[in-house]
């Protein structure tokens, strides 16, 4: 964090209340963002980005008495270079990479934490941060650096995006090839997912290792053969085995290579051609009860909270 950066963080800490997260900014308040000396509602201060506060508590001769009333430590190291929004007492800010905060001001206490995942393999010119936040009505607004634009609500911090997203491409749970899945029950097998999962994905064995670590679920894996060309050989191999599920595991967890010859009727082809009919552009993509699509590995409490709210208990 540079000096200039604390100094405004202690001068908007000081003069800001101690509230809920509730922020609700029109465009007039934007418009007219210069007049709320309280509060902080864009990048610069105000369209005419003058980057200079009305504030008048603080002075020069008073200025040697400030002192630290709370610091937010961030679990992130390297440059910090975002400029902090205040909203009614809120404070949101973006830390590497692309985490979104927000904090009451006064007391410095974290409302929530917004995290935005990166492919690992990301190659980012010229540092990786982020420069901060816009707000229009109860959303924020982020551009990340895998060039995406990102809606967040104020008040929760969900994803407000992503939740577009998955209803925009839901599906009918029916709809799906289970005729080719490989089909894994444990317990009552009450919750459902269907993944397009290929053999040589890191992401897809890590989802299927925290899946693996629930009961009471059921988890159709459809071999989506698309990472190299290997995968195609090992999923046709799979599929030809006595035990598809042990054969799979195997190779997905423990990177035994299946033993079977790869030529029996395999629906591996199929399966290639559903996926990009479905534009599941990565791996792995799953679905879940309610027809939700999703992608990429989450952490395991995310997904067990979306498969206990896409099939829930039935009393």
């Amino acid at each position: 964090m540079t000096r200039r950066t604390g100094v405004w963080l202690a001068v908007l800490v000081t003069v800001a209340a101690t509230c809920r997260v509730q922020a609700q900014v029109g465009s007039d308040r934007l418009l007219n963002a210069a007049r709320e000396a309280r509060n902080w509602l864009m990048y610069s201060g105000g369209y005419f980005s003058h980057r200079y506060s009305t504030l008048t508590q603080i002075t020069p001769a008073n200025a040697r008495n400030l002192e630290l009333k709370w610091m937010y430590q961030a679990a992130v190291a390297g440059l910090w270079q975002t400029t902090p929004l205040v909203v009614d007492g809120v404070m949101y800010l973006t830390q590497r990479q692309n985490d979104v905060l927000a904090l009451d001001a006064k007391t410095g206490r974290v409302f929530w934490i917004y995290r935005h995942t990166l492919d690992p393999t990301l190659i980012v010119c010229c540092g990786a941060n982020n420069r901060g936040l816009a707000i229009l009505g109860d959303t924020l607004y982020m551009g990340t650096l895998d060039a995406h634009l990102v809606a967040i609500d104020a008040k929760s911090g969900r994803n407000l995006t992503e939740e577009r997203q998955r209803k925009l491409t839901a599906v009918k749970w029916d709809s799906l090839p289970f005729q080719w899945a490989i089909t894994t029950v444990r317990g009552g097998g009450r919750r459902k997912i269907a993944i397009l999962s290929d053999p040589n994905c890191p992401y897809c064995k890590r989802l299927e290792e925290d899946l693996a670590k629930l009961d009471d679920i059921t988890v159709h894996i459809l071999p989506y053969a698309v990472v190299k060309s290997d995968s195609v050989r090992q999923a046709k191999a799979v599929w030809c085995s006595k035990d598809r599920v042990k054969a799979w595991n195997d190779l997905m967890f423990r990177r035994i290579e299946p033993q079977a010859a790869p030529d029996c009727d395999t629906p591996i082809e199929k399966l290639a051609e559903f996926g990009r009919r479905m534009g599941a552009n990565s791996t792995p993509t799953w679905f879940l009860e309610n027809g939700e699509r999703y992608s990429g590995a989450l952490p395991l409490e995310d997904v067990q909270r979306a498969l206990d709210e896409a099939s829930p208990v039935r009393r």
